[in-house]
């Protein structure tokens, strides 16, 4: 265990932001010259597209045009996106207001207990204090004037905003850079590791699996034969899908033939009427024709100048299962058709096409979850070593996202959890879409 204390002088730090972009970027919401100031000190080291993108989806998020309630916001995503990223500097620790001189601050307390990856932030105020808040979140004081926050520190470190209004309506606000312990092991993101459920459904579902990262023609979509694998294994350990009614498509297997049969004869022969859920996967990339109009799955041998003789039309897949009558269709397609893979490499020659909102037509019985709208581009999740939707997708029906613990899982219980954490983590830049019932039940456990 380290301890770091906070002495009440301490020297303020010199620090470059773009001041400009990030008040700009919050000017609507009349913030005033301290908070934009506190997020100038959050945005320093991140990229400007992830700050921009950042800030502009916490204030989406805020129902009011409260000065504070939107800094809140903005404070909270901003925090969050430096977990991930890890890009916090290397500054001293500085007191944003000029009251922590006085012995009476009611900051004058804190201390920092460091263990591992994890920081215990500690302290007491006086009775005169209305709100304590730490990075946004409000923060609970006992009768006593104690409280307590934990908080994850990334690899490079982390800063805490401890903020403290009194009755009288001064407040006084820290920034509290805090560093790892230099011992503590590299952490990553919990691994997808499904436990082993019963679902009450899983004996009368089947399926279809498919997920390419190495293409024969095409450059790479990292990750997603791990994400069809870690599918399989979903399936299999908390859907409760027998073996024999599975079928994967990995790799040189996930071939335009292999891909047309499971559709064609596969799904058929494993068919009650009426009776049959149907459960697909697939990751890998996806491509829309030139005139931004056909979306297409792209198997191991897909060629993006020949589309319609090497790569499966979305829409087909749709009509081939709607046609078979499965009783439901839960279809999971960690794919964009921008153009684009999951390493920002184009997939063709030519600009990448710019996708117009389509929407599929869907049959009632029928369920899509897809990574992204549609001019967006699905991400990879470096930390997990999977793509960014497939990741918190497979979290999600692992348990995760059965919040209130009813041993229920909805369409809608998925697509919250996932949505809000795949936006987060892109900075806005990638949000899920869910078209069909929201209250469709995916799982009973």
């Amino acid at each position: 265990m380290r301890y770091v204390w906070l002495a009440l002088t301490v020297a303020m730090a010199t620090v470059q932001v773009r001041a400009a972009t990030v008040a700009d970027i919050v000017a609507t919401c009349q913030m005033t010259d301290e908070q934009i100031r506190q997020l100038e000190h959050l945005a320093v080291g991140l990229e400007r597209e992830v700050t921009l993108n950042t800030i502009s989806y916490a204030l989406k998020q805020v129902d009011s045009a409260d000065p504070d309630a939107c800094f809140a916001a903005v404070v909270t995503d901003l925090s969050h996106i430096r977990t991930i990223v890890g890009t916090i500097p290397a500054t001293s620790v500085r007191r944003l207001s000029q009251s922590e001189q006085s012995a009476e601050s009611p900051l004058a307390s804190i201390r920092v207990e460091i263990e591992g990856i994890e920081a215990l932030v500690t302290g007491e105020v006086p009775n005169t204090v209305s709100v304590l808040q730490i990075n946004g979140q409000a923060v609970t004081v006992d009768t006593n004037g104690h409280f307590s926050q934990r908080l994850y520190i990334p690899d490079e470190g982390v800063v805490a905003n401890v903020r403290a209004i009194q009755v009288d309506g001064i407040e006084e606000v820290v920034a509290l850079e805090i560093e790892r312990d230099r011992e503590a092991t590299q952490v990553r993101l919990s691994p997808i590791d499904p436990p082993t459920r019963n679902a009450m459904n899983g004996q009368s579902r089947i399926a279809l699996i498919i997920g390419v990262d190495q293409y024969r023609d095409l450059p790479t979509a990292p990750y997603a034969e791990r994400d069809a694998l870690s599918a399989y294994q979903v399936a299999r350990n908390v859907m409760g899908i027998p073996a024999r009614n599975i079928k994967d498509l990995v790799g040189t297997k996930a071939n335009e033939v292999n891909i047309k049969l499971a559709l064609r004869q596969w799904l058929g022969s494993q068919l009650d009427p009426g009776n049959t859920e149907l459960f697909i996967f697939y990751s890998g990339h996806g491509l829309i024709d030139a005139k931004g109009e056909t979306r297409y799955w792209m198997p191991y041998d897909a060629h993006a100048s020949l589309l319609e003789d090497t790569a499966i039309p979305f829409q087909e897949i749709v009509d081939t299962v709607a046609a078979l009558e499965f009783k439901s269709t839960v279809i999971i397609a960690d794919s964009c058709y921008t153009g684009l893979t999951r390493s920002s490499e184009a997939l063709t020659a030519q600009r990448p096409v710019r996708v117009q909102r389509k929407q599929d037509a869907l049959p009632d019985t029928m369920i899509l979850f897809a990574a992204s709208q549609s001019n967006q581009t699905a991400l990879p999740l470096e930390q997990a070593e999977h793509g960014l939707f497939s990741y918190w997708v497979l979290r999600g029906l692992s348990g995760d996202a059965d919040l209130n613990q009813d041993r229920r899982l909805t369409a809608g219980e998925l697509q919250d959890f996932v949505k809000t954490r795949v936006a987060r983590f892109s900075g806005g830049t990638q949000v899920p879409e869910l078209d069909g019932d929201a209250s469709k039940e995916l799982i009973r456990w």
